[in-house]
């Protein structure tokens, strides 16, 4: 599938991509600069990130593991990914002949941005009530 296709249905999305670099355009959502990665040996393969949204520091660095892989766990599709000390976002897919691209496209952006916001509440120590789930805290009894 030619990357012309893609640009042009985001664009219809209301997303207005900018070219980086010859195999790179970028764009934005909401606060979130995502990254569209053309390869050109590969049309078939797509590719939508969010680079280095976070950097963490040595006091917070497990934490930022844990929650790295958690995330990972939780988010189908997306994969969180450690570069020196910052965190970043890939979604990557293999496009077919008749892939509906909006649908595609809309699903990519939103795992992706699911991805950032749980995993920035859990750094923050948020908890997420489908995540953090504990039963032993949720006892209905009441002392009388």
């Amino acid at each position: 599938m030619k990357y012309e296709l893609i640009l042009e249905q985001l664009k219809i999305m209301g997303f207005e991509p900018i070219l980086v670099d010859d195999e790179l355009y970028k764009f934005a959502y909401k606060d979130m600069t995502l990254l569209l990665r053309n390869d050109n040996d590969n049309e078939r393969f797509l590719s939508i990130s969010i680079p280095f949204f976070y950097e963490f520091t040595g006091e917070n660095k497990m934490t930022c593991y844990e929650t790295v892989n958690t995330v990972n766990l939780l988010v189908r599709y997306v994969k969180l990914t450690i570069h020196d000390e910052h965190v970043s976002a890939v979604f990557e897919h293999r496009l077919s002949d008749n892939e509906d691209l909006e649908e595609l496209l809309e699903s990519m952006i939103h795992a992706l941005s699911t991805s950032l916001s749980v995993f920035l509440k859990k750094m923050e120590g948020e908890k997420i009530p489908y995540l953090d789930y504990n039963p032993e805290e949720d006892d209905d009894e009441t002392d009388d």
